[in-house]
């Protein structure tokens, strides 16, 4: 490009035979690279100042960083850790060609790794042994010429360091060389291979440098958990020793309480073992809280000024992991020094439909939105939250959509005040009837929240399913529609006036006739889907769908089998109590029926099967059978 241009001026000055033409067209290529030729020198200019500036933000938070966390005070007698003065001149000092100004410099506080800052700066802040000094610095950069309108570019860097609040010098004792006199014992020169004997009865002689003795008394300041987080079914915990001597882990427990994803109590978990530093020291399998173990003497060693993880598994157990309370862990070592670390429970919040069986009849309503938190960080929407997940299922039990949203708010369609509605693929071919939205979260900690569940109501008729669950059962009524049997009235024709083999035909007409009355019903026009199990209120629920365009239908008996001790005591559709009576378990066929038993056309019902004392367990066995009046069955087995 140089060269080129270098040319063009050349040519543009050089005098020839024909030198005004020459001139002429060294003017004309000098006009049409010289733009190009500055547009590229500005570019690298422009760049090179972005990659100036980008260091320059990367060392004024490091350098404000490392102000802060450094041990001692300044001249003021206030420790650099409170110092924010301070910090903010030690990031303008680094970054002063960014122009970097103090609202650009944000100092908090937090735990550590893994966990969120808990305060801003101050002169009154209060620190515990392990905490970090958390420095973000951010600027705009903008070009020097705008010659294209682009927004400024906002740089921003972040820097963690541990406040070193003290620092303890602990060196051995001068007297340590007390083990020289044993050398300088002669005895030896008696007995030549008994003299190793004597040193090592020496040996003990460390016994008398009481560094073994200050182990057992360790500063239980400097023993302290770094972090706290759940991963699938298992529970991590990192502890670091800032002691000059290992320390022993000699006694735990863990105190806990789980939940099933749907949010049910979980009955069947149980700890499955016990890990620290590398060292399984428990194996038992406990199904109530709390877990306590204590390794064997002395301990599981953890060495001086080092970090080790304590690690436990669940079995039987949610994963990803579901709390119902804080789960505790108490670790002691030494049998002195006590630390303990919390995993808190996650919750979710669908927010919009803001209630179960809310009417949604236009798109514009279905803008749905869901708030989660870790109830160890705060009680708003996103206080410690990673993520949340939606799904929606269809009036059968189908699942449209679903969706993982990462920042507020969250939306189950995207978008972010306000949310997207649901789009004009799904909108459009949407069935009328009850849908179901579910939501669940999961926090920074790894715990998860269970699952939340709104039913939404869409107007219109149900659309047929894509697939048609129709019941192998259903296959009896195959039986009614051959009428056989209706060919009977040939026996009617037996009597003594068979002279008249006339009237013969009119056999023919009867058999037209029954069929009418008694078509084959389409039992793949009704559907039985959502079967849920309460063992709390004791009731077992689903939904009957009847899809038919015109025809209604009435329910006929209800088959069902349960487990547990709960005896079937109601039963109700829709609004309308339709039996009552006392069925105990395993299971019972109920009709005679009062009461609505009536689906409507293209309509659907809620049945909820009520059950009184006792226990009702949700078991993979249980299973609901409905029978129509018109043969048809329909069943819902709960997975």
């Amino acid at each position: 490009m140089v060269y080129g241009l270098w040319a063009m001026i050349s040519k543009l000055f050089r005098r020839s035979g024909d030198g005004q033409r020459d001139a002429a067209q060294g003017v004309v290529e000098f006009a049409l690279v010289l733009p190009v030729f500055l547009l590229l020198i500005y570019g690298v200019i422009e760049f090179g100042r972005l990659l100036f500036f980008y260091s320059a933000i990367t060392s004024s938070s490091r350098e404000a960083a490392r102000y802060g966390a450094a041990v001692g005070q300044n001249g003021g007698g206030i420790p650099y850790y409170r110092d924010c003065t301070g910090i903010i001149a030690a990031a303008k000092r680094v970054g002063s060609i960014a122009g970097i100004q103090d609202g650009d410099v944000t100092i908090q506080y937090d735990g550590g790794p893994f966990t969120s800052p808990y305060a801003s700066c101050s002169s009154t802040a209060t620190v515990d042994l392990g905490d970090r000094i958390v420095v973000k610095v951010q600027t705009n950069f903008q070009p020097i010429l705008p010659l294209v309108n682009l927004p400024p570019i906002p740089i921003n860097s972040t820097t963690a360091r541990t406040i070193i609040r003290s620092v303890q010098i602990v060196g051995t004792p001068p007297d340590t060389p007390t083990p020289l006199p044993p050398t300088a014992t002669p005895t030896p020169t008696n007995t030549l291979t008994p003299t190793l004997t004597p040193t090592n009865t020496l040996t003990p002689t460390p016994t008398n440098t009481n560094t073994p003795t200050i182990t057992p008394t360790p500063d239980c300041a400097a023993v302290y958990i770094t972090a706290i987080w759940a991963s699938g079914d298992d529970i991590w915990m990192t502890v670091r020793n800032d002691n000059s001597t290992p320390i022993f882990l000699t006694a735990s427990t863990l105190t806990w309480s789980l939940l099933e994803s749907d949010g049910s109590a979980d009955s069947n978990a149980e700890v499955d073992w016990f890990r620290f530093n590398g060292n399984t020291y428990y194996g038992g399998n406990d199904p109530s809280s709390p877990t306590s173990a204590n390794p064997s003497p002395p301990g599981v060693q953890m060495n001086a000024n080092s970090t080790a993880s304590w690690h436990m598994d669940f079995d039987n157990a949610a994963s990803p992991l579901v709390l119902s309370s804080q789960a505790v862990v108490n670790l002691t070592f030494d049998a002195s020094c006590a630390v303990s670390g919390t995993l808190f429970p996650v919750e979710v919040e669908i927010v919009n439909p803001a209630v179960s069986g809310q009417q949604v009849g236009t798109q514009e309503e279905t803008r749905f939105e869901a708030e989660g938190w870790d109830t160890g960080v705060g009680t708003s929407n996103g206080d410690g939250v990673d993520r949340i997940l939606f799904e929606i299922y269809d009036p059968f039990g189908n699942l449209i959509h679903s969706q993982s949203e990462s920042a507020l708010a969250y939306c189950a369609f995207g978008g972010n005040g306000p949310c997207a509605t649901m789009p004009d693929s799904m909108w459009n071919n949407l069935s009328g009837g009850p849908h179901t939205i579910r939501a669940r979260t999961d926090a920074n900690s790894g715990v998860w929240s269970p699952w939340e569940e709104k039913i939404f109501e869409v107007p219109g008729p149900l659309m047929t399913p894509t697939f048609t669950p129709s019941p192998t059962n259903t296959q009896t009524p195959t039986i009614t529609p051959t009428p056989t049997n209706t060919l009977t009235p040939t026996i009617t024709l037996t009597p003594s006036i068979t002279p008249t083999p006339s009237d013969t035909p009119t056999p023919t007409n009867t058999p037209t006739m029954t069929p009418t009355p008694t078509p084959t019903p389409d039992c793949s026009q009704y559907v039985a889907s959502g079967l849920t199990i309460d063992p709390d209120a004791k009731k077992i629920s689903l939904t009957l769908f009847n899809i038919h365009p015109t025809d209604p239908v009435d329910v006929a008996n209800i088959f069902v089998t349960w487990s547990g001790t709960s005896q079937l005591t109601t039963a109700t559709l829709g609004a309308s109590q339709i039996w009552s009576g006392v069925e105990n378990p395993p299971s019972a066929l109920i009709s005679g029926f009062t009461g609505d038993t009536q689906i409507g056309a293209s309509s659907s019902k809620p049945l909820v099967l009520q059950f009184a004392s006792g226990t009702l367990v949700p078991s993979a066995g249980t299973q609901v059978v409905v029978g129509f009046d018109n043969s048809c069955a329909v069943s819902s087995t709960f997975n």
